[in-house]
C-alpha cells in the first residue's frame, strides 16, 4: 500500500485548522467551555502535548480513512468520493464511540452536538484530501 506523506501532513493541519475555527470565541468554543465548566486558563495548560498528539492523531486517522482510496479505481478518487466514505466511516465508528464516550462521561448534549458536527467535518475533510490528493 501506497502512503501519501504531503495528503497525510495537510490532513493534519486541516484538522487542528478546522478545530481552531470550530472551538474558537467566534462559533462553538465557548458553549464547549462551558459544558466542560472550563475557564480561559484551564485552556492553556499542556498546548503543545494537547496539539502535537492531535496532530499526529490527525494523521493516523488520514492514513486509515486513505485506505478505502485504494479499492476505487482512479477516476473514482475524487475529493466527494472520498468525503461520501468517510462520512460513512464517521457514522459507523466515530458517532458511536463519542456518543458512548459522553454518555459515560455524562457530558451535556450541547458538548456532544459540538463535537460530533466538528468531527463530522473533519472526516468529510480528511477523506476528501486523501482520495483527492494526486498520488
Amino acid at each position: 500500500m501506497e502512503c501519501n506523506y504531503p495528503a497525510l501532513l495537510v490532513s493534519g493541519v486541516v484538522s487542528l485548522l478546522i478545530g481552531a475555527l470550530w472551538y474558537s470565541k467566534f462559533l462553538f468554543g465557548p458553549a464547549w467551555q462551558k459544558s466542560l465548566g472550563l475557564k480561559d486558563e484551564d485552556l492553556r495548560k499542556n498546548m503543545a502535548l494537547i496539539f502535537g498528539l492531535s496532530f499526529v492523531l490527525s494523521m493516523v486517522l488520514a492514513f486509515g480513512l486513505g485506505m478505502y482510496a485504494g479499492y476505487h479505481e482512479p477516476e473514482e478518487q475524487t475529493f466527494v468520493h472520498g468525503a461520501f466514505h468517510a462520512s460513512l466511516s464517521f457514522v459507523f465508528f466515530g458517532l458511536p464511540v463519542i456518543v458512548i464516550n459522553s454518555l459515560y462521561n455524562r457530558n451535556t448534549l450541547v458538548y456532544t452536538f459540538i463535537n460530533l458536527a466538528y468531527w463530522a467535518l473533519t472526516f468529510m475533510m480528511i477523506g476528501g484530501i486523501m482520495y483527492a490528493w494526486p498520488k
